[in-house]
């Protein structure tokens, strides 16, 4: 039976992707993830990679629900913060992030959708694709539903991650939400919970193999009998 990965607040849950060449210094970049928050109010880090405060690249929910990505500059960062299509705690949600460091600001941008709605572009309270060199991230670890040093944690549950090489579109990012599955440009591609607390596969074919961290098995996402 496939599961899901359960984070909890206040812990070191998380699940360590390693640091290969196909993760590393992504730009363009699209993370998308199914998530089951239980708690909102806290910033949430959903997958992330990041070298201390010199580099980031990152998906999240922050303190008022709302999804948004970031991707650290040297000068300005990279953001985009919805300002609506708020997620409320459990729900099932598909939120995703796509980002670039060149071109208008309008190539930074999120998406949500849940089990009813397809996914939609919210209107932000922040979209701006920042200024000065993108910063490196070669030596961080991707990490799913926390920081690799804790703290700001997913507090709920992760069904299944995925990342992109590339922008994905709106249409592309709602066919990947009912059918979540290995697309063009996909780096690492994560179904948590399917090797129960064990390794986690990465079904991209890059090796990007998931080490868990004390995380827990919860029930999986019901996308019914497509998914896969």
């Amino acid at each position: 039976k496939i599961m899901a990965l359960n984070f909890l607040s206040g812990s070191n849950d998380l699940v360590n992707c390693g640091s290969r060449t196909s993760l590393d210094n992504l730009d363009p970049v699209t993370y998308i993830a199914w998530v089951f928050p239980t708690a909102i109010g806290a910033d949430q880090h959903v997958i992330q990679k990041a070298l201390g405060a010199g580099g980031l690249r990152l998906l999240g929910i922050n303190t008022s629900g709302n999804a948004y990505g970031q991707l650290d500059r040297a000068t300005t960062d990279i953001q985009a913060i919805s300002n609506s299509s708020t997620l409320t705690a459990y729900k099932w949600y598909c939120i995703c992030t796509t980002m670039i460091s060149t071109g208008a600001d309008s190539a930074q941008k999120v998406f949500v959708g849940s089990l009813t709605e397809s996914m939609v572009e919210p209107t932000y309270s922040t979209q701006t694709a920042g200024s000065g060199a993108v910063n490196a991230d070669a030596t961080a670890n991707l990490i799913l539903g926390n920081r690799s040093t804790g703290g700001l944690p997913m507090v709920g549950r992760i069904a299944v991650a995925a990342i992109f090489n590339r922008q994905l579109s709106l249409g592309e990012a709602r066919s990947w939400q009912f059918r979540p599955r290995k697309m063009t440009g996909c780096v690492g591609f994560w179904q948590l919970g399917f090797n129960g607390t064990g390794n986690q596969p990465d079904l991209s074919g890059n090796g990007n193999v998931g080490v868990v961290t004390t995380a827990t098995v919860a029930p999986h996402v019901p996308l019914g009998p497509s998914f896969g």
